[in-house]
């Protein structure tokens, strides 16, 4: 199985390292290609590269803030787009800035979360018909919904209302076609 690993220049570490320990302690035989995106919202065009390479599916390892969500949001879009074209899954391995204090810290969540990311990878890329028995396996899909937590934890704390009227100096409160 070829994996594509793609970090960012601006993670609080490398941990690469750390990783290609876990992903072979988790995934035998693997074979890492890795990438690093100069910015957040380069990280759909990098994932893209490395399946120009051949990976059979691509990890995201990220270290963000809270104020980095609306831009992840962007970028979780294109990831889906990017997924429907090439077939291939891309796996996000976020680890938010209040789960950590020191590198020892980050390298335990790290690794927490990306054997859990893993694990799940090998099994859709090597073995989709397995899934089925997994489904019901709480381990998996506390592994599957962690994905999302820092796009949820880091939203607006309340949502925006959504109203028919549009602002408009003379608008008679119609509904907008967009």
């Amino acid at each position: 199985m070829k994996l594509g690993f793609l970090d960012s220049i601006f993670n609080y570490a490398d941990v690469y390292e750390t990783a290609v320990t876990v992903l072979d302690q988790r995934i035998p035989s693997v074979n890492l290609e890795r990438l690093t995106a100069p910015h957040l919202l380069k990280i759909p065009l990098y994932s893209k590269m490395l399946f120009q390479k051949g990976c059979d599916c691509v990890i995201v390892f990220l270290t963000m803030l809270p104020e980095d969500a609306q831009e992840l949001d962007l970028v979780h879009e294109k990831i889906i787009d990017l997924e429907i074209a090439e077939g291939k899954p891309v796996f996000f391995c976020i680890i938010s800035s209040e789960e950590f204090k020191e590198q020892k810290d980050l390298e335990a969540a790290m690794e927490a979360k990306l054997g859990m990311i893993a694990e799940a990878a090998s099994k859709i890329v090597s073995a989709p018909a397995s899934l089925s028995s997994d489904i019901a396996n709480s381990e998996l899909t506390n592994a599957m919904t962690m994905f999302s937590t820092m796009s949820e934890s880091a939203g607006s704390e309340s949502e925006p209302e959504i109203t028919d009227d549009l602002g408009i100096d003379g608008d008679s409160g119609g509904r907008s076609l967009f």
